[in-house]
């Protein structure tokens, strides 16, 4: 025979799983976030939160119960959700067992770079659904999963470009649930709780009235229940006492106006239901940290 051609032996390279990605790993860049979290027991965000940016929440393992606004979930492993900008959140324990969740975050920054590539794919639009938690199939859960995998993998070893690559991975997730919610994807009901229910309804009418005058007997009187079944319920539900909750609700506004509007400081604080700009100030820098003027600057 002639000559023989000896090929190399190649050796495939062990594969990249979800036990290789650390249980505490968060990975933030200019315009978006990849953050991983593996539990050994179920833990309880102590606070209700919200926030400047968007959220996608993918729940790989264990059970969950989501507080989004004035709703509850249960979440279970291959259930997304998501959270827009500005959306009150908090989620707690359902079992006494770990979980494994992955966390995207995406910048308003990169929103509207996004749009101005892609102006009629409208990707950011499924964060304004009245819908927030939705099942994917396993086909849908596979994708997801490997999509984890592939944004894990370049966070860890940092190859050349791996930034510009990532940036591609979570465009690339954001046009997969577009596609998977427009071809009617199951969402995921809210849970049935007749206590829960009143209590959604309070803060439904929170979140419409932050700006009046609110006060705890105002409030029990209206829905009729009870000061004490009122405010344990509450707190359970949201993690927030009354004043705490409304607080962080006018707040919220305010964060908005400071950055949208040119109103005064003064205007401001009556707009989100304070008397007192003096009392406003101290509320506003004890849930951010800095004062309102100091905020307006900071985000102009």
């Amino acid at each position: 025979m002639g000559n023989e051609v000896t090929m190399p032996l190649i050796t495939m390279e062990k594969s990249f799983s979800m036990k290789d990605i650390p249980s505490s790993f968060i990975n933030k860049f200019d315009k978006f976030a990849f953050e991983f979290n593996r539990l050994q027991k179920q833990h309880d965000m102590q606070i209700f939160h919200f926030h400047d940016y968007y959220e996608i929440y993918y729940l790989v393992s264990g059970e969950r119960d989501y507080f989004i606004d004035n709703r509850t979930y249960h979440v279970k492993p291959g259930n997304i959700v998501l959270i827009n900008r500005g959306v009150i959140h908090r989620t707690i324990g359902s079992s006494p067992k770990g979980y494994e969740r992955a966390l995207f975050y995406y910048e308003k920054e990169f929103e509207e770079e996004i749009n101005r590539r892609y102006p009629n794919a409208r990707l950011f639009s499924v964060f304004n659904l009245d819908l927030h938690v939705f099942s994917l199939s396993e086909q849908d859960q596979q994708f997801v999963n490997e999509q984890i995998l592939k944004i894990a993998k370049e966070c860890l070893e940092r190859p050349e470009n791996h930034e510009s690559y990532l940036e591609v991975l979570f465009i690339e997730l954001l046009f997969y649930l577009k596609r998977c919610i427009s071809d009617s994807l199951t969402a995921v009901p809210q849970v049935a709780n007749p206590k829960m229910a009143k209590i959604s309804d309070i803060i439904a009418f929170l979140n419409d009235n932050y700006m009046k005058r609110l006060s705890l007997p105002l409030i029990t009187e209206k829905f009729f229940i009870s000061t004490s079944c009122f405010t344990k319920t509450f707190k359970e539900a949201t993690g927030f006492t009354f004043v705490e909750y409304l607080n962080n609700l006018r707040i919220k506004h305010a964060q908005y106006m400071l950055r949208g509007t040119d109103l005064t400081v003064s205007e401001i604080a009556e707009r989100v239901g304070f008397d007192s700009v003096t009392h406003f100030g101290r509320v506003f820098k004890k849930y951010t940290g800095i004062s309102p003027l100091a905020y307006r600057k900071d985000k102009k």
